[in-house]
């Protein structure tokens, strides 16, 4: 079982590396300002790259990174190997397994984990 919640997918493309990298880079690049993109990234020479969230301000459900993808590039024949890697934030992770034991420990009457002595 995955415990950190962490997916790992791997595509097959048609086409070399150096055109899906420029394409990658195409979308990743632009203006730091232009807000009709939510994303930015960056691609490495050895065909690593990522995806980051931009802050948006007026809009509080995306405030902050809440997903972290990251792939690698590799050329494989006269196609292209794509494999990404989609990981939550670890305090999202913290979140969902520690919401259902508080609701347990409430639910069963004992609050010690609230400071509440129960004698």
């Amino acid at each position: 079982m995955n415990f950190l919640l962490k997916q790992t997918k791997t595509y097959n493309l048609d086409g070399s590396s150096d055109f899906i990298k420029k394409r990658l880079e195409d979308l990743l690049t632009g203006k730091l300002l232009n807000f009709s993109k939510r994303y930015y990234g960056t691609v490495s020479d050895d065909g690593q790259f990522t995806f980051k969230q931009k802050i948006i301000f007026f809009d509080l459900m995306i405030f902050g990174q809440s997903v972290y993808l990251t792939g690698i590039l590799k050329q494989k024949g006269k196609g292209s190997t794509v494999t990404i890697t989609l990981s939550p934030n670890l305090f999202l992770v913290g979140i969902v397994y520690l919401l259902p034991l508080l609701c347990i420990n409430i639910l069963f009457g004992d609050n010690s984990l609230l400071g509440q002595n129960n004698g």
